[in-house]
């Protein structure tokens, strides 16, 4: 669907771990990353945490996330939005998506809350 959208290269991983080792290994820098809450292993936040922290070692500002969930947990919201993250509750259809995509894209949720 993201590559039938102007998205032409998706990468995927099964678990937060193989998404670290696949960005560990890539040779050019994450365009944006779109992730669960809930897998095996870490969870999304932890992921987005993760790789915000590689890449701010790499003098990066700002990685584009978005956090898709099926759980109400404001907690983990709050912590994904923290990091200038966006924030999606299932179900989610390919039309908020694609806008949501775009728009982290563009820069940081204009919404993200401070610590």
């Amino acid at each position: 669907m993201l590559q039938h959208s102007g998205f032409p290269n998706v990468q995927t991983a099964s678990s937060g771990e193989e998404a670290l080792d696949i960005i560990a290994n890539r040779t050019l820098d994450l365009g944006i990353l779109v992730t669960d809450l809930s897998m095996g292993g870490i969870d999304g936040v932890e992921l987005y945490s993760r790789i915000n922290k590689i890449y701010t070692q790499k003098k990066v500002n700002y990685v584009p996330g978005i956090l898709i969930t099926g759980f109400n947990i404001p907690q983990k919201d709050h912590e994904f939005q923290t990091m200038k993250g966006y924030v999606l509750h299932k179900p989610v259809n390919n039309d908020t998506l694609i806008a949501t995509l775009q728009r982290a894209l563009q820069g940081p949720n204009p919404y993200y809350v401070t610590t």
